[in-house]
């Protein structure tokens, strides 16, 4: 049982890295961070199956669950930040993106602005 709760304080400790990393997201943070993510998550069903009454001990599964809670804290707080910079990159795409319309008039809210009427013979630079 022990061994089981050293294994869940690394993969926590490196779940706390994981957040640090993806609070700046890039590319690289992302792929850094996909290992340990998905060895988080095979670890936690491991470590859950470990928890049956028949296998664990009183004072070891009661730190060993404290542990998994910690852990799914911090796993919760990477899917936060995994979600949001995808918003955020899936935003600057559409922005950056020539091919879509609709992407100027934007207030700084996010929402569509209404269509400035452009009468012939005039140009309009919003700015």
């Amino acid at each position: 049982m022990t061994k089981q709760i050293e294994r869940a304080r690394q993969v926590r400790r490196s779940l706390e890295l994981v957040c640090k990393r993806l609070q700046h997201p890039s590319i690289e943070s992302w792929k850094a961070s996909e290992k340990e993510l998905s060895a988080a998550i095979v670890c936690m069903h491991d470590l859950e199956l470990s928890l049956q009454p028949a296998r664990a001990g009183k004072a070891h599964s009661q730190m060993l669950v404290a542990e998994l809670r910690a852990i799914r804290r911090e796993l919760s707080k990477a899917r936060a930040l995994v979600l949001a910079a995808g918003k955020f990159y899936q935003g600057w795409a559409r922005l950056m993106s020539s091919a879509e319309e609709g992407t100027a008039n934007y207030t700084h809210r996010g929402s569509a602005a209404p269509v400035a009427s452009i009468n012939s013979g005039q140009v309009v630079v919003h700015g």
